[in-house]
């Protein structure tokens, strides 16, 4: 990962915003415990050291999604196995219409029948999964399929950081409160009650969130929503102006 490929529309989306919601408590708590003005030098000072710290954390969300990733689907992204003869999450004549399209574009790729899937399934799962690879890397400039792209790492990498996320956030609430404590006391603990809110949210609200939003189930939602946007890609190729429309993709 290169600070280029930081900021552009993956980057920024799939990487960049789930490390910018493991710090948000401390963004949130830092300008209600700790107010007051900065001078222009701190503020490049912070900055520089914001964006390095960006960068880093950036990267471990990738790196957190790609474990999650190796957990959450064992046996590869969602997508090969709906190309097999005994699988039928796609309809059938749908399946021989997709396979009849990569057969035409892809170079040195027969897919097996149904007599030779059954005999050697390990190969035929290698075909089908160099046919989705195929779609992977031709459809990285369809809008569309690219949509359904960031979605799906934007959850993953959030996904791979749930505990970061539900850590950074008690923590901050944690000592944000012992700040306020020794800062106000018990007694005068009111008057900081403006402060006490974003306390509250760190160490209540964005655990219960990330526990109950951030599930296994909500990745491989936008997983199969990604796979869905990779085989349409077929028809919106084979046939652009026909009736399969981005809607239908998505759908």
């Amino acid at each position: 990962m290169t600070y280029k490929s930081l900021f552009d529309e993956y980057g920024r989306k799939a990487q960049v915003l789930p490390a910018l919601l493991v710090v948000l408590p401390l963004l949130l708590t830092s300008l209600a415990v700790l107010p007051g003005t900065v001078s222009p030098k701190e503020t490049v000072i912070t900055m520089s050291f914001g964006l390095g710290v960006l960068f880093w954390l950036a990267n471990i969300a990738r790196q957190a999604g790609k474990r999650a990733e190796t957990t959450l689907f064992p046996g590869g992204l969602p997508g090969k196995e709906w190309l097999r003869h005994q699988d039928f999450t796609l309809e059938m004549p749908t399946k021989r219409r997709y396979k009849r399209f990569l057969s035409e574009r892809i170079p040195d790729i027969a897919f097996p029948s149904p007599e030779d899937e059954i005999a050697n399934p390990e190969r035929a799962d290698e075909t089908y999964a160099s046919a989705v690879r195929w779609l992977v890397e031709n459809t990285r400039d369809n809008a569309r399929v690219r949509q359904e792209l960031i979605a799906y790492g934007f959850r993953r990498n959030l996904y791979g950081l749930r505990w970061w996320g539900i850590g950074a956030s008690l923590l901050t609430a944690i000592v944000a409160a012992a700040i306020l404590w020794w800062r106000h006391g018990p007694s005068t603990l009111t008057e900081a009650s403006d402060a006490l809110v974003p306390v509250a949210i760190s160490g209540c609200i964005l655990p219960a969130l990330w526990l109950s939003t951030v599930t296994p189930a909500w990745v491989r939602s936008a997983a199969t929503c990604y796979a869905k946007a990779l085989f349409g890609f077929c028809d919106l190729v084979a046939n652009p102006n026909g009736a399969c429309t981005e809607d239908s993709v998505a759908n």
